[in-house]
């Protein structure tokens, strides 16, 4: 029930924001990606593998609407060490290296206020995204997987800057993103990271 009301908020807030276009702006995306809170304790390298696709239509000449599709990869290697894990309730320690994996993949729509409208050589921007991430958490114990894959309700606060060209049709984006997901497996406990993206957009 929990995935399909997910995708039904997502989809729903996606067909509506179609509808109400008066043009946009396409943004491609390259992302790197920090672990925060309980989530660094899982996997704390910073990643430096990541996109996002983003979509966003004009409501008014300072405001858009949209949707984001996106990817971010984290990885860590532990090196052999001895684990307390608890078994049909008994602690037993347990010898072995470790690889932690975290997938996460967005699927949400958003909402930005930009604060300056018309021309201008910088635009910034502050805004809201909410809507499904889907998440497969792995670790290995040396051969043997723990896993956990779902859809997961999060939300995303987040700011940026427009450098438009001189066309003004195509430009820089620059952007912050903190992202919170209602993911609670073993050590973590709602995953929590922020991305930075640097991308191109274009106008239409």
């Amino acid at each position: 029930m929990k995935k399909i009301l997910v995708f039904l908020f997502t989809l729903t807030s996606i067909t509506g924001i179609i509808s109400a276009q008066e043009g946009g702006t396409v943004i491609f995306n390259y992302s790197v990606g920090f672990t925060a809170s309980s989530t660094k304790e899982f996997v704390s390298p910073v990643s430096s593998r990541g996109f996002n696709f983003d979509m966003r239509f004009n409501l008014r000449e300072n405001i858009s609407v949209g949707a984001i599709v996106g990817w971010n990869y984290f990885h860590e290697k532990k090196n052999r060490d001895v684990y307390e894990v608890t078994r049909n309730g008994i602690p037993t320690d347990v010898s072995a290296v470790q690889q932690r994996f975290l997938n996460i993949i967005p699927l949400v729509a958003q909402g930005q206020y930009r604060l300056i409208s018309g021309s201008s050589p910088i635009i910034p921007y502050a805004g809201l995204a909410i809507g499904g991430y889907h998440v497969d958490y792995e670790k290995y114990w040396s051969n043997i997987l723990d896993e956990k894959e779902s859809w997961n309700f999060g939300f995303a606060p987040h700011i940026g800057i427009l450098f438009p060209f001189a066309s003004e049709q195509v430009g820089i984006n620059v952007e912050v993103k903190y992202n919170y997901i209602d993911f609670s497996y073993n050590e973590i406990n709602n995953i929590s990271y922020f991305d930075t993206n640097i991308g191109m957009f274009f106008n239409f």
